[in-house]
Protein backbone atom coordinates (compact mmCIF):
# COMPACT_ATOMS: atom_id res chain seq x y z
CA UNK A 1 0.00 0.00 0.00
CA UNK A 2 1.21 3.73 -0.56
CA UNK A 3 -0.03 7.00 -0.30
CA UNK A 4 -0.25 9.73 -3.37
CA UNK A 5 2.42 12.91 -2.55
CA UNK A 6 0.93 16.04 -4.81
CA UNK A 7 3.90 18.09 -4.97
CA UNK A 8 2.36 21.29 -6.47
CA UNK A 9 -0.30 21.67 -3.44
CA UNK A 10 2.75 21.15 -1.05
CA UNK A 11 0.52 18.34 0.29
CA UNK A 12 1.87 16.18 2.83
CA UNK A 13 -1.55 14.09 3.36
CA UNK A 14 -0.24 12.61 6.59
CA UNK A 15 2.14 14.98 7.77
CA UNK A 16 -0.32 16.80 9.90
CA UNK A 17 -3.00 14.90 12.10
CA UNK A 18 -5.19 17.01 14.40
CA UNK A 19 -4.79 16.28 17.92
CA UNK A 20 -7.66 17.68 19.88
CA UNK A 21 -5.98 19.13 23.31
CA UNK A 22 -6.60 21.80 25.95
CA UNK A 23 -7.35 25.68 25.18
CA UNK A 24 -6.09 28.24 27.32
CA UNK A 25 -9.12 30.77 29.03
CA UNK A 26 -8.77 33.67 25.98
CA UNK A 27 -8.96 31.07 23.36
CA UNK A 28 -12.87 30.53 24.73
CA UNK A 29 -16.17 32.31 24.13
CA UNK A 30 -19.59 31.56 24.97
CA UNK A 31 -20.34 33.74 21.64
CA UNK A 32 -19.07 35.16 18.94
CA UNK A 33 -21.30 36.79 16.32
CA UNK A 34 -20.08 36.65 12.69
CA UNK A 35 -21.37 39.05 9.45
CA UNK A 36 -22.66 37.51 6.39
CA UNK A 37 -23.45 38.84 2.84
CA UNK A 38 -26.25 37.15 1.95
CA UNK A 39 -28.49 34.15 2.98
CA UNK A 40 -27.02 31.10 2.55
CA UNK A 41 -30.17 28.59 2.44
CA UNK A 42 -30.71 25.78 4.10
CA UNK A 43 -27.01 24.60 5.09
CA UNK A 44 -27.10 21.50 3.70
CA UNK A 45 -24.54 19.83 1.09
CA UNK A 46 -27.59 20.26 -1.44
CA UNK A 47 -28.76 24.09 -0.41
CA UNK A 48 -25.75 26.28 0.66
CA UNK A 49 -25.59 29.09 -1.39
CA UNK A 50 -21.75 30.44 -1.81
CA UNK A 51 -18.37 28.81 -1.82
CA UNK A 52 -17.17 31.44 0.48
CA UNK A 53 -18.99 31.66 3.12
CA UNK A 54 -22.06 29.29 2.90
CA UNK A 55 -19.68 26.64 2.26
CA UNK A 56 -17.14 27.02 5.33
CA UNK A 57 -20.60 27.66 7.20
CA UNK A 58 -21.71 24.18 6.04
CA UNK A 59 -18.45 22.69 6.84
CA UNK A 60 -19.14 23.76 10.31
CA UNK A 61 -22.26 21.31 10.30
CA UNK A 62 -20.57 18.54 7.63
CA UNK A 63 -17.51 16.83 8.01
CA UNK A 64 -15.21 15.57 4.72
CA UNK A 65 -13.03 12.61 4.75
CA UNK A 66 -10.21 14.72 4.68
CA UNK A 67 -9.21 18.89 5.11
CA UNK A 68 -7.14 21.26 4.91
CA UNK A 69 -5.14 21.76 7.36
CA UNK A 70 -2.93 24.92 9.35
CA UNK A 71 -0.39 25.23 6.76
CA UNK A 72 -2.69 24.32 3.97
CA UNK A 73 -1.82 20.89 3.55
CA UNK A 74 -4.42 17.93 3.67
CA UNK A 75 -5.16 16.19 6.38
CA UNK A 76 -7.42 13.53 7.58
CA UNK A 77 -10.30 14.37 9.17
CA UNK A 78 -13.51 12.57 9.73
CA UNK A 79 -11.29 9.47 8.27
CA UNK A 80 -8.45 9.23 11.25
CA UNK A 81 -6.25 7.23 8.81
CA UNK A 82 -5.99 6.35 5.33
CA UNK A 83 -4.30 4.03 2.56
CA UNK A 84 -3.51 3.48 -1.23
CA UNK A 85 -3.16 1.10 -3.43
CA UNK A 86 -0.06 0.36 -5.13
CA UNK A 87 -2.28 0.42 -8.36
CA UNK A 88 -3.93 4.21 -7.71
CA UNK A 89 -7.29 2.47 -7.73
CA UNK A 90 -8.31 1.64 -3.80
CA UNK A 91 -8.68 4.41 -1.35
CA UNK A 92 -9.09 2.98 1.83
CA UNK A 93 -10.54 5.22 4.91
CA UNK A 94 -10.65 3.92 8.36
CA UNK A 95 -13.19 6.62 9.94
CA UNK A 96 -12.85 7.85 12.86
CA UNK A 97 -15.09 5.49 15.65
CA UNK A 98 -15.84 8.27 18.21
CA UNK A 99 -17.75 10.28 15.72
CA UNK A 100 -21.16 10.68 15.62
CA UNK A 101 -24.43 12.12 13.62
CA UNK A 102 -26.43 15.49 15.66
CA UNK A 103 -29.24 12.82 15.80
CA UNK A 104 -26.45 10.61 17.97
CA UNK A 105 -26.46 7.72 15.82
CA UNK A 106 -22.88 6.56 14.69
CA UNK A 107 -21.65 8.02 11.38
CA UNK A 108 -19.91 4.25 9.15
CA UNK A 109 -19.26 3.32 6.81
CA UNK A 110 -22.40 2.76 4.64
CA UNK A 111 -22.83 6.37 5.57
CA UNK A 112 -20.05 6.98 2.71
CA UNK A 113 -20.89 4.77 0.61
CA UNK A 114 -24.47 6.48 0.46
CA UNK A 115 -22.86 9.66 -0.10
CA UNK A 116 -21.10 8.72 -3.36
CA UNK A 117 -23.91 7.04 -4.75
CA UNK A 118 -26.88 9.95 -3.48
CA UNK A 119 -24.12 12.51 -5.54
CA UNK A 120 -24.25 10.05 -8.78
CA UNK A 121 -28.06 10.04 -8.69
CA UNK A 122 -28.96 13.91 -7.85
CA UNK A 123 -26.86 16.41 -9.30
CA UNK A 124 -24.85 19.03 -7.37
CA UNK A 125 -22.87 21.80 -10.06
CA UNK A 126 -19.59 21.09 -7.62
CA UNK A 127 -19.62 17.20 -6.74
CA UNK A 128 -21.55 15.38 -9.38
CA UNK A 129 -18.89 15.21 -12.31
CA UNK A 130 -15.83 14.50 -10.04
CA UNK A 131 -17.61 11.94 -8.13
CA UNK A 132 -19.57 10.18 -11.11
CA UNK A 133 -16.35 10.14 -13.59
CA UNK A 134 -13.96 9.30 -10.88
CA UNK A 135 -15.80 6.86 -8.07
CA UNK A 136 -16.60 2.71 -9.54
CA UNK A 137 -18.23 2.09 -6.11
CA UNK A 138 -17.48 1.85 -2.06
CA UNK A 139 -17.54 -1.23 -0.15
CA UNK A 140 -17.71 -0.84 3.85
CA UNK A 141 -15.25 -3.66 4.35
CA UNK A 142 -16.99 -2.99 8.17
CA UNK A 143 -18.34 -0.62 10.49
CA UNK A 144 -15.88 2.15 9.99
CA UNK A 145 -13.97 0.96 7.66
CA UNK A 146 -14.82 2.22 4.03
CA UNK A 147 -12.65 1.09 0.20
CA UNK A 148 -13.44 3.24 -2.48
CA UNK A 149 -13.04 2.28 -5.65
CA UNK A 150 -11.54 4.77 -8.76
CA UNK A 151 -12.59 3.96 -12.63
CA UNK A 152 -8.97 5.10 -12.83
CA UNK A 153 -6.44 5.90 -10.92
CA UNK A 154 -6.52 9.73 -10.13
CA UNK A 155 -4.63 12.06 -8.43
CA UNK A 156 -7.27 14.53 -8.73
CA UNK A 157 -9.61 12.19 -6.08
CA UNK A 158 -8.23 13.35 -2.91
CA UNK A 159 -9.12 17.43 -3.53
CA UNK A 160 -11.69 16.65 -5.80
CA UNK A 161 -13.88 14.29 -3.62
CA UNK A 162 -12.52 13.17 -0.35
CA UNK A 163 -11.43 17.02 0.50
CA UNK A 164 -14.36 18.08 -0.63
CA UNK A 165 -17.19 16.28 -0.37
CA UNK A 166 -19.39 16.13 2.90
CA UNK A 167 -20.56 13.39 4.00
CA UNK A 168 -24.27 12.39 4.32
CA UNK A 169 -25.96 10.61 7.33
CA UNK A 170 -27.85 7.81 5.40
CA UNK A 171 -30.57 7.60 7.28
CA UNK A 172 -31.43 11.35 6.77
CA UNK A 173 -31.39 11.60 3.12
CA UNK A 174 -32.18 7.91 2.05
CA UNK A 175 -35.11 7.87 0.04
CA UNK A 176 -34.82 11.63 -0.99
CA UNK A 177 -35.10 12.82 -4.60
CA UNK A 178 -33.66 16.65 -5.56
CA UNK A 179 -33.92 18.27 -8.87
CA UNK A 180 -31.44 21.79 -9.15
CA UNK A 181 -33.43 24.45 -7.83
CA UNK A 182 -36.39 22.99 -5.87
CA UNK A 183 -35.93 23.91 -2.72
CA UNK A 184 -34.48 20.96 -0.19
CA UNK A 185 -36.52 19.72 2.88
CA UNK A 186 -33.72 18.22 4.46
CA UNK A 187 -32.97 18.67 7.82
CA UNK A 188 -28.91 19.76 8.59
CA UNK A 189 -28.20 17.14 10.32
CA UNK A 190 -24.11 16.15 10.12
CA UNK A 191 -20.84 15.12 12.16
CA UNK A 192 -19.57 18.51 12.58
CA UNK A 193 -18.53 21.06 15.56
CA UNK A 194 -21.92 22.87 15.29
CA UNK A 195 -25.57 22.32 15.13
CA UNK A 196 -28.05 24.63 13.22
CA UNK A 197 -30.61 25.67 15.65
CA UNK A 198 -32.34 28.64 14.36
CA UNK A 199 -32.75 29.98 10.64
CA UNK A 200 -34.42 33.52 9.87
CA UNK A 201 -34.33 33.66 6.01
CA UNK A 202 -32.66 37.12 5.30
CA UNK A 203 -31.84 38.19 8.75
CA UNK A 204 -29.67 35.90 10.67
CA UNK A 205 -28.54 31.87 11.40
CA UNK A 206 -27.60 30.53 14.79
CA UNK A 207 -25.48 27.42 15.61
CA UNK A 208 -24.63 25.49 18.87
CA UNK A 209 -21.81 23.68 20.07
CA UNK A 210 -21.44 19.87 19.36
CA UNK A 211 -20.49 18.88 22.67
CA UNK A 212 -20.27 15.29 21.36
CA UNK A 213 -18.01 16.17 18.63
CA UNK A 214 -15.14 13.46 18.54
CA UNK A 215 -12.49 16.47 17.78
CA UNK A 216 -13.64 17.87 21.44
CA UNK A 217 -16.56 20.40 22.21
CA UNK A 218 -15.75 23.42 20.04
CA UNK A 219 -14.30 26.73 21.86
CA UNK A 220 -17.17 28.59 21.24
CA UNK A 221 -20.67 27.77 22.43
CA UNK A 222 -22.78 29.52 20.22
CA UNK A 223 -22.15 31.11 16.57
CA UNK A 224 -24.19 33.68 15.96
CA UNK A 225 -24.55 35.23 12.14
CA UNK A 226 -26.22 38.44 11.20
CA UNK A 227 -26.72 38.77 7.76
CA UNK A 228 -25.02 42.58 6.71
CA UNK A 229 -24.96 42.87 3.04
CA UNK A 230 -23.47 45.87 3.00
CA UNK A 231 -19.37 45.86 3.56
CA UNK A 232 -19.26 49.49 4.96
CA UNK A 233 -22.05 48.72 7.24
CA UNK A 234 -20.34 45.27 8.06
CA UNK A 235 -17.21 47.33 9.15
CA UNK A 236 -19.16 50.20 11.17
CA UNK A 237 -20.65 46.95 12.80
CA UNK A 238 -17.45 45.88 13.61
CA UNK A 239 -16.10 48.92 14.95
CA UNK A 240 -19.07 49.51 17.68
CA UNK A 241 -18.66 46.00 18.86
CA UNK A 242 -22.04 44.36 17.12
CA UNK A 243 -20.44 41.74 15.54
CA UNK A 244 -17.16 40.08 16.37
CA UNK A 245 -15.92 39.09 13.18
CA UNK A 246 -16.66 40.04 9.35
CA UNK A 247 -16.86 37.38 6.97
CA UNK A 248 -16.54 40.26 4.51
CA UNK A 249 -13.23 41.64 3.75
CA UNK A 250 -11.91 44.88 5.03
CA UNK A 251 -11.40 46.97 2.25
CA UNK A 252 -7.38 47.89 1.88
CA UNK A 253 -8.50 51.90 2.41
CA UNK A 254 -9.83 51.05 5.75
CA UNK A 255 -7.17 48.71 7.18
CA UNK A 256 -5.37 51.43 9.00
CA UNK A 257 -8.21 52.48 10.64
CA UNK A 258 -10.11 49.97 11.61
CA UNK A 259 -7.25 47.65 13.01
CA UNK A 260 -6.95 49.54 16.36
CA UNK A 261 -4.99 46.79 17.88
CA UNK A 262 -7.38 46.51 20.40
CA UNK A 263 -10.74 46.68 20.10
CA UNK A 264 -10.08 45.16 16.41
CA UNK A 265 -7.14 43.58 14.63
CA UNK A 266 -7.11 42.13 11.06
CA UNK A 267 -5.51 38.55 10.02
CA UNK A 268 -4.10 38.47 6.59
CA UNK A 269 -2.95 35.83 4.80
CA UNK A 270 -2.76 35.90 0.77
CA UNK A 271 -5.42 34.81 -1.09
CA UNK A 272 -6.31 32.11 -3.74
CA UNK A 273 -9.63 34.26 -4.44
CA UNK A 274 -10.02 35.51 -7.47
CA UNK A 275 -12.09 38.33 -8.66
CA UNK A 276 -12.50 38.55 -12.97
CA UNK A 277 -14.31 39.79 -15.81
CA UNK A 278 -16.47 36.69 -17.13
CA UNK A 279 -17.57 36.59 -20.80
CA UNK A 280 -20.70 34.87 -21.96
CA UNK A 281 -18.85 32.93 -24.73
CA UNK A 282 -22.04 31.72 -26.36
CA UNK A 283 -22.86 35.01 -26.87
CA UNK A 284 -21.83 37.93 -29.88
CA UNK A 285 -19.54 39.56 -29.30
CA UNK A 286 -18.05 37.40 -26.55
CA UNK A 287 -17.98 34.47 -29.01
CA UNK A 288 -15.59 35.98 -31.24
CA UNK A 289 -12.02 35.23 -29.63
CA UNK A 290 -10.26 38.62 -31.23
CA UNK A 291 -13.06 40.26 -29.52
CA UNK A 292 -12.32 38.90 -26.08
CA UNK A 293 -8.39 39.26 -26.56
CA UNK A 294 -8.96 43.14 -27.25
CA UNK A 295 -10.28 43.06 -24.03
CA UNK A 296 -7.56 41.63 -22.68
CA UNK A 297 -4.87 44.08 -23.97
CA UNK A 298 -7.28 46.67 -22.90
CA UNK A 299 -8.02 46.01 -19.36
CA UNK A 300 -4.71 47.39 -16.82
CA UNK A 301 -5.10 45.13 -14.55
CA UNK A 302 -1.83 46.54 -12.68
CA UNK A 303 -3.24 49.68 -12.58
CA UNK A 304 -6.99 48.29 -11.29
CA UNK A 305 -5.17 46.19 -8.81
CA UNK A 306 -3.06 49.40 -7.25
CA UNK A 307 -6.01 51.93 -7.53
CA UNK A 308 -8.26 49.40 -5.68
CA UNK A 309 -6.25 47.11 -3.02
CA UNK A 310 -3.49 49.12 -2.93
CA UNK A 311 -0.37 47.00 -1.17
CA UNK A 312 -3.17 44.20 -0.37
CA UNK A 313 -3.39 42.32 -3.87
CA UNK A 314 -1.92 40.80 -6.87
CA UNK A 315 -2.79 41.49 -10.17
CA UNK A 316 -4.74 39.17 -12.38
CA UNK A 317 -2.75 36.76 -14.52
CA UNK A 318 -4.22 35.75 -18.02
CA UNK A 319 -3.78 31.96 -17.07
CA UNK A 320 -5.85 32.42 -14.16
CA UNK A 321 -3.95 30.74 -11.32
CA UNK A 322 -2.50 32.52 -8.37
CA UNK A 323 0.78 33.50 -8.97
CA UNK A 324 1.10 32.23 -5.11
CA UNK A 325 -0.17 28.80 -6.00
CA UNK A 326 2.65 26.26 -6.10
CA UNK A 327 1.27 24.84 -9.17
CA UNK A 328 0.94 28.34 -11.12
CA UNK A 329 2.79 29.37 -14.18
CA UNK A 330 2.17 32.98 -13.88
CA UNK A 331 1.52 34.90 -16.88
CA UNK A 332 2.25 38.46 -16.80
CA UNK A 333 -0.63 40.68 -18.61
CA UNK A 334 -0.29 42.77 -21.00
CA UNK A 335 -1.46 46.17 -21.24
CA UNK A 336 -1.36 47.35 -24.91
CA UNK A 337 -4.40 49.58 -25.84
CA UNK A 338 -2.65 50.13 -29.23
CA UNK A 339 -2.99 46.25 -30.02
CA UNK A 340 -6.31 46.36 -28.60
CA UNK A 341 -7.62 48.48 -31.28
CA UNK A 342 -5.60 46.78 -33.90
CA UNK A 343 -7.15 43.48 -32.94
CA UNK A 344 -10.79 45.25 -33.46
CA UNK A 345 -10.11 46.49 -36.34
CA UNK A 346 -8.77 43.72 -37.95
CA UNK A 347 -11.79 41.42 -36.85
CA UNK A 348 -14.46 44.43 -38.49
CA UNK A 349 -15.46 45.82 -35.46
CA UNK A 350 -15.08 49.45 -36.72
CA UNK A 351 -16.78 52.82 -35.58
CA UNK A 352 -18.65 53.17 -39.27
CA UNK A 353 -20.79 56.26 -38.26
CA UNK A 354 -18.21 58.75 -36.16
CA UNK A 355 -19.98 58.33 -32.72
CA UNK A 356 -16.71 57.04 -30.88
CA UNK A 357 -18.20 54.03 -30.05
CA UNK A 358 -17.35 50.63 -32.61
CA UNK A 359 -20.47 48.67 -34.32
CA UNK A 360 -20.10 44.92 -34.60
CA UNK A 361 -18.81 43.74 -38.41
CA UNK A 362 -22.77 43.42 -39.35
CA UNK A 363 -23.08 47.20 -38.66
CA UNK A 364 -24.75 46.83 -35.30
CA UNK A 365 -24.29 48.32 -32.45
CA UNK A 366 -22.43 46.91 -29.20
CA UNK A 367 -24.02 48.10 -25.80
CA UNK A 368 -22.98 45.37 -23.63
CA UNK A 369 -24.67 44.69 -19.64
CA UNK A 370 -21.79 43.47 -17.34
CA UNK A 371 -23.40 42.33 -13.91
CA UNK A 372 -21.67 43.37 -10.82
CA UNK A 373 -23.05 42.79 -7.03
CA UNK A 374 -24.44 45.92 -5.63
CA UNK A 375 -23.02 44.76 -2.41
CA UNK A 376 -19.59 44.68 -3.35
CA UNK A 377 -18.31 48.12 -3.86
CA UNK A 378 -14.78 46.91 -4.77
CA UNK A 379 -16.59 45.15 -7.48
CA UNK A 380 -18.68 47.64 -8.35
CA UNK A 381 -15.61 50.18 -8.87
CA UNK A 382 -13.89 47.53 -10.73
CA UNK A 383 -16.26 47.17 -13.32
CA UNK A 384 -16.45 50.90 -13.91
CA UNK A 385 -12.33 50.80 -14.26
CA UNK A 386 -13.33 47.77 -16.99
CA UNK A 387 -15.74 50.31 -18.68
CA UNK A 388 -13.29 53.26 -18.71
CA UNK A 389 -10.53 51.04 -20.32
CA UNK A 390 -13.16 49.35 -22.67
CA UNK A 391 -14.37 52.97 -23.75
CA UNK A 392 -10.80 54.21 -24.26
CA UNK A 393 -10.50 51.66 -27.53
CA UNK A 394 -14.54 52.06 -28.51
CA UNK A 395 -16.14 49.32 -26.74
CA UNK A 396 -19.57 50.34 -24.57
CA UNK A 397 -19.73 48.34 -21.66
CA UNK A 398 -22.28 49.47 -19.00
CA UNK A 399 -21.89 48.22 -15.21
CA UNK A 400 -24.93 47.22 -13.61
CA UNK A 401 -24.81 46.66 -10.08
CA UNK A 402 -27.61 44.14 -9.16
CA UNK A 403 -28.83 41.78 -6.47
CA UNK A 404 -25.97 39.03 -6.07
CA UNK A 405 -28.15 36.02 -5.20
CA UNK A 406 -30.43 36.52 -8.01
CA UNK A 407 -28.23 36.82 -10.62
CA UNK A 408 -26.15 33.73 -8.75
CA UNK A 409 -29.66 32.31 -9.96
CA UNK A 410 -29.57 33.09 -13.54
CA UNK A 411 -25.70 32.04 -13.73
CA UNK A 412 -25.82 28.72 -12.52
CA UNK A 413 -28.87 28.32 -14.93
CA UNK A 414 -27.02 29.32 -17.75
CA UNK A 415 -29.41 32.28 -18.28
CA UNK A 416 -29.35 35.34 -20.48
CA UNK A 417 -26.48 37.57 -19.02
CA UNK A 418 -23.18 39.04 -21.52
CA UNK A 419 -20.44 40.01 -19.08
CA UNK A 420 -19.64 40.06 -15.27
CA UNK A 421 -17.45 40.80 -12.59
CA UNK A 422 -17.44 38.01 -10.84
CA UNK A 423 -15.30 35.56 -8.68
CA UNK A 424 -13.97 32.00 -7.23
CA UNK A 425 -13.69 31.30 -3.44
CA UNK A 426 -10.22 29.81 -2.29
CA UNK A 427 -11.79 26.20 -2.03
CA UNK A 428 -11.90 26.36 -6.45
CA UNK A 429 -9.16 28.21 -6.84
CA UNK A 430 -6.76 26.22 -4.74
CA UNK A 431 -7.55 23.22 -6.43
CA UNK A 432 -5.39 22.61 -9.93
CA UNK A 433 -8.07 20.17 -10.67
CA UNK A 434 -10.54 22.86 -10.68
CA UNK A 435 -9.63 23.56 -14.43
CA UNK A 436 -11.75 20.64 -15.41
CA UNK A 437 -15.06 22.21 -14.06
CA UNK A 438 -14.21 26.04 -14.85
CA UNK A 439 -12.83 25.64 -18.24
CA UNK A 440 -13.54 22.58 -19.75
CA UNK A 441 -16.33 22.31 -22.40
CA UNK A 442 -18.40 19.80 -19.95
CA UNK A 443 -17.14 21.72 -16.74
CA UNK A 444 -19.99 21.87 -14.40
CA UNK A 445 -18.61 25.70 -13.12
CA UNK A 446 -18.18 26.37 -17.09
CA UNK A 447 -20.78 29.38 -16.58
CA UNK A 448 -19.50 31.14 -19.61
CA UNK A 449 -20.25 28.33 -22.07
CA UNK A 450 -16.51 28.44 -23.04
CA UNK A 451 -15.75 25.55 -25.56
CA UNK A 452 -11.86 25.05 -26.75
CA UNK A 453 -10.74 21.77 -27.77
CA UNK A 454 -6.93 22.21 -27.58
CA UNK A 455 -7.95 23.10 -23.89
CA UNK A 456 -10.37 20.02 -23.17
CA UNK A 457 -7.40 17.81 -24.79
CA UNK A 458 -4.77 19.40 -22.40
CA UNK A 459 -7.14 18.83 -19.11
CA UNK A 460 -8.26 15.60 -20.10
CA UNK A 461 -4.58 14.43 -20.22
CA UNK A 462 -3.88 16.67 -17.08
CA UNK A 463 -6.48 14.68 -15.30
CA UNK A 464 -4.79 11.42 -16.21
CA UNK A 465 -1.50 12.38 -15.53
CA UNK A 466 0.38 10.48 -12.45
CA UNK A 467 3.72 11.85 -12.77
CA UNK A 468 3.99 14.96 -10.82
CA UNK A 469 6.38 16.81 -13.08
CA UNK A 470 4.70 15.79 -15.98
CA UNK A 471 1.38 17.18 -14.54
CA UNK A 472 2.85 20.09 -13.63
CA UNK A 473 4.44 20.85 -17.26
CA UNK A 474 0.93 20.09 -18.25
CA UNK A 475 -0.58 22.88 -15.79
CA UNK A 476 1.77 25.52 -17.55
CA UNK A 477 0.60 24.51 -20.98
CA UNK A 478 -3.24 24.94 -19.53
CA UNK A 479 -2.45 28.02 -18.11
CA UNK A 480 -1.21 29.36 -21.50
CA UNK A 481 -3.45 28.40 -23.28
CA UNK A 482 -6.34 29.48 -21.01
CA UNK A 483 -4.43 32.89 -21.42
CA UNK A 484 -4.30 32.69 -24.98
CA UNK A 485 -7.94 32.00 -25.48
CA UNK A 486 -9.50 34.30 -22.78
CA UNK A 487 -12.30 33.05 -21.33
CA UNK A 488 -12.05 35.27 -18.72
CA UNK A 489 -10.13 38.44 -17.50
CA UNK A 490 -8.59 37.79 -14.57
CA UNK A 491 -8.30 41.39 -12.74
CA UNK A 492 -6.69 40.66 -8.59
CA UNK A 493 -6.28 38.19 -6.38
CA UNK A 494 -7.17 40.45 -3.18
CA UNK A 495 -5.11 39.03 0.03
CA UNK A 496 -7.43 37.92 2.86
CA UNK A 497 -8.21 40.92 4.91
CA UNK A 498 -10.96 39.95 8.10
CA UNK A 499 -11.28 42.15 10.86
CA UNK A 500 -11.86 40.43 14.11
CA UNK A 501 -12.15 41.73 17.98
CA UNK A 502 -9.35 39.75 19.51
CA UNK A 503 -11.16 40.80 23.51
CA UNK A 504 -13.88 38.65 22.75
CA UNK A 505 -12.40 35.47 20.85
CA UNK A 506 -9.01 35.43 19.89
CA UNK A 507 -8.67 31.68 18.76
CA UNK A 508 -8.43 32.24 14.88
CA UNK A 509 -5.94 30.23 12.88
CA UNK A 510 -4.94 31.86 9.52
CA UNK A 511 -5.43 29.04 6.76
CA UNK A 512 -3.00 29.78 3.32
CA UNK A 513 -5.38 30.84 0.92
CA UNK A 514 -8.99 30.75 3.12
CA UNK A 515 -8.10 32.94 5.95
CA UNK A 516 -9.09 32.57 9.61
CA UNK A 517 -12.73 31.69 8.90
CA UNK A 518 -12.39 28.06 9.62
CA UNK A 519 -13.66 25.17 11.55
CA UNK A 520 -9.96 24.71 13.02
CA UNK A 521 -10.36 28.05 14.59
CA UNK A 522 -13.51 26.87 17.25
CA UNK A 523 -11.81 23.34 18.06
CA UNK A 524 -9.25 22.65 20.87
CA UNK A 525 -5.63 22.08 18.88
Amino acid sequence: MRRFVFTWLVILLCALVFVPGEATAQERAEQVRISIASDQWGLTPYDYNTGYPGYIMMSLLYDNLLWYGPDGEMIPWLASDYTVSEDGLSWTFMLREDATWHDGAPVTAEDVAFTMDFIKNNNHLRWTGPVTEMVESVDALDEHTAVITLTTPSPGFAPLVAADVPIMPKHVWEGTMLAWGEPVEVAPIGSGPYKLVEHVTDEVYRMEANPDYWGGAPLVDELIFPIINDTNAAMAALQSGQIDFATQYVPPEGVASIADGETVAVARAPGYVLIYVLFHCDRAPMDDLAFRQALSYAIDVEDITHTLLGEYGVPGSPGYVPPSAPWAAPIDAQFDPDHAAQLLDDAGYLDTDGDGWRETPAGDPIDIVMHTSESDALRIRAGELVAEYAAAVGLRINPTPGEFAAWMTTVRERGDYQMAVAGWSAPVQQDPFRMQQLFHTEGALNFGEFSDADLDMLIDAFNAELDPDARQALAADIQARIAETAPYVPLYYPDVLQGYNPGVYDGWLTIPGAGAFDKQSFLPR
